[in-house]
């Protein structure tokens, strides 16, 4: 044990000045400073001997303190706690915790609390999706969770709850926490890594940060990873090859996950091809440890009734889609700001919503900074800021950025606004400057000062989207201008807004479609206009909600539907073609016709009415089918097989016309026990590996 003590010193930046039976004695330097510290491992050394020891130690100009404990972990502990000013750094998290919620009630001008999204599938009813997920990684192994949604549905406010949770329920442990939306370098992990560790952790070593992440003591909680591969047109991409840019940003969080790591990352993201696919499932394969456990969920979507009451909900629940009103601050506002009455009487109505959550926000801006602007005008301002941030693709920027891009949108009309304050306040403070005028303008209500970092942003991507959404639709930004994170942004936003009003967005962005990828393309048409339109070959659609009949001007082969509910439709199956649904829930759906033959169900509610039309397959078709699918993980002529494939890793090399086959093949093999199903795919089960061997006829 002596051996390890003085490994784990050496880690903290001690050097080891003195050994006897028992008792180790570490230097440590830091400025004109020098301590020492006497572990004492031996219970039986005298107090006398000790004391000798320590005052040699102090005679000598060493501030000298002694520990004793023969249990390594408490050794370790005992130096974690210490160098990391545990107490303090928790306070700052909780202090942290405590500022955003006071920034959220005063968006929403009510109170803020965080309200769980409820799962269908009640996976999550036992204590909630943030109990679920931090009751997973309580292991000893290494743990990476992926949570995913959609923009402005809740993953910032998730990760503050799981922080949060995190520190009431583990009194030793510190997270570290990475906004990556508010970091505008956020390109490289590895650099924002070491920036956030130098910022946060100023007095340590990266090495030492590191050690102790891997260690499992520093759980690493990461918000918007998908910000680390959005990259403008304007702006040097870190490749044009998508799989090179997924390892390039993949390779810290693997450094991470190795054989002996006890590592916790949790990353929120969109929905993007890193966490799909080959790249992604080759990766875990290959690159971290095979005893790691990955969990990638869906952060489940805000429950209408729960936020707003079952009253509320019948009376906006009429001729429109009220699901598209399922966004956690319009849903706040309606909570707080609209009464009963007021949707009995029609003073409210649908299509006022929008403007009235605006209005109130900005109404109060009025008298809060006395600009003597009108409502329209300060909109339009920060539309145009808004078109500005999608322009540069960037989600924060520093202040005095900021304050440069207000200046340009109100340059023609500035003298005009400082002469109104002139008129009216010239006897209490005279005119205002430019600047002053600007800096208050950038104090506005619907954008968030983040001051120890000395940047601005909007407050959420829902005001933000809903912003730039006008500015296409007025022309002040065109589609040509914006990045696939912005469409997504905006798409998501718009779907509470009237149907005039989101079919004009859609015209906007028409010529913009086909450069995005499918899943993005096939959200439009269900938010936007109810339809989905063109023809999708072997393309990955995730996460989505079809209702009705919106499919019917759309063809798909080959294609992947993974977590997508279909509710409340008659579907022609000729639309799908050798297509594969896997997890998905089919809801009042009927079907015209059987599905054809290559067409594979697994893990789907509902699909069970659902005809296919196959013929019986014997022993030595399954058997040969069985070596299709394990040839999958381990391929003709590799030296060993990957553990783990994704559910599009898999499928994808499968040919089409035996893809039923493969169906049946997965479900022979889960039942021999030769291969495990996961949340993020299938693993082979490695007691059985003499099995496979001989399935694959595999000579050594």
């Amino acid at each position: 044990m002596a051996e390890n003590i003085r490994e784990l010193y050496e880690i903290y930046g001690f050097e080891k000045v003195e050994e006897r039976e028992g008792m180790i004695t570490f230097a440590y330097k830091f400025g004109f400073f020098t301590n020492a510290e006497i572990v004492v491992t031996d219970s039986g050394i005298p107090e006398e001997e000790i004391e000798e020891v320590k005052r040699d130690y102090q005679n000598a100009g060493y501030g000298v303190r002694v520990f004793k404990s023969n249990d390594y972990d408490e050794i370790h502990m005992h130096l974690f706690q210490s160098f990391f000013r545990i107490s303090q750094n928790r306070a700052r998290l909780e202090e942290d915790y405590t500022a955003f919620c006071e920034r959220q009630s005063k968006s929403l001008h009510n109170e803020y609390k965080y309200i769980e999204g409820q799962d269908p599938d009640n996976r999550y009813a036992e204590g909630g999706f943030v109990s679920c997920l931090l009751n997973a990684m309580a292991v000893e192994n290494p743990c990476l969770s992926i949570s995913e949604a959609a923009a402005g549905y809740g993953k910032t406010c998730t990760v503050y709850e799981i922080i949060k949770e995190r520190l009431l329920r583990d009194e030793k442990n510190l997270p570290l926490f990475i906004e990556l939306s508010k970091n505008r370098n956020a390109r490289i992990f590895k650099y924002v890594l070491q920036s956030e560790i130098d910022q946060k952790f100023s007095h340590l070593s990266y090495e030492l940060v590191m050690f102790e992440i891997t260690n499992g003591f520093i759980p690493l909680v990461i918000d918007g990873f998908d910000e680390l591969i959005e990259s403008s047109g304007k702006k040097k991409k870190i490749s044009d090859d998508p799989d090179e840019q997924s390892v390039t940003m993949l390779t810290t969080i693997s450094d991470m996950l190795g054989k002996s790591s006890k590592a916790k990352i949790i990353l929120t993201s969109r929905r993007c091809a890193m966490f799909t696919g080959d790249i992604f499932d080759e990766w875990v394969g290959s690159r971290i440890s095979k005893n790691c456990i990955v969990e990638r969920y869906q952060i489940p979507v805000p429950n209408i009734i729960a936020w707003i009451g079952k009253e509320k909900y019948q009376l906006l629940n009429t001729d429109k889609n009220i699901a598209n009103l399922n966004n956690p601050v319009m849903l706040a506002f309606i909570a707080n700001n609209i009464t009963v009455r007021e949707l009995k009487n029609g003073s409210v109505r649908w299509d006022d919503l929008l403007e009235k959550f605006f209005r109130l926000i900005l109404e109060r801006e009025r008298e809060r900074q006395d600009l003597l602007l009108d409502y329209e005008e300060i909109y339009d301002i920060m539309v145009g800021l808004a078109a500005e941030f999608a322009r540069y693709d960037i989600t924060s920027e520093q202040i005095e950025f900021i304050q440069e891009l207000l200046e340009g949108l109100v340059e023609n009309n500035l003298l005009d606004y400082r002469e109104r304050y002139k008129r009216a306040h010239f006897k209490e403070s005279g005119m205002l400057t430019k600047e002053e005028y600007i800096r208050r303008l950038s104090h506005n209500s619907l954008l968030d000062r983040h001051v120890s970092k000395n940047s601005i942003s909007f407050l959420n991507e829902f005001i933000l989207g809903i912003l730039v959404g006008d500015a296409l639709c007025d022309g002040k930004l065109d589609v040509d201008e914006i990045t696939e994170r912005y469409a997504d942004i905006v798409i998501t936003a718009y779907a509470t807004r009237s149907e005039d009003t989101k079919k004009a967005l859609y015209r906007k962005i028409a010529k913009g479609l086909p450069r995005w990828d499918a899943l993005l393309r096939v959200k439009a048409g269900i938010k936007l206009i109810y339809a989905v339109k063109g023809v999708y070959l072997e393309q990955d659609i995730y996460g989505l909600d079809f209702r009705g009949d919106i499919l019917k001007d759309s063809r798909f082969e080959a294609c992947l539907f993974e977590a997508c509910s279909f509710s409340d439709c008659s579907i022609d199956t000729g639309i799908f073609r050798q297509c594969f649904f896997v997890n998905c829930k089919f809801f009042n759906v009927e079907a015209k016709s059987s599905f054809d033959s290559g067409t594979v169900f697994i893990g789907c509610r509902g699909a069970e009415d659902f005809v296919i039309n196959q013929e019986p397959v014997d022993y030595e078709a399954v058997d040969e089918s069985e070596k299709l699918v394990l040839e999958q993980f381990w391929k003709p002529g590799a030296s060993g097989p990957e553990p783990r494939r994704t559910y599009s890793a898999l499928f994808k090399g499968i040919p089409s016309d035996r893809l039923a086959d493969a169906k049946d093949a997965i479900q022979s093999l889960k039942s021999k026990g030769i291969i495990n199903e996961y949340k993020v795919g299938y693993g082979l089960n490695y007691s059985r590996i003499n099995d496979i061997e001989r399935i694959l006829r595999i000579r050594k």
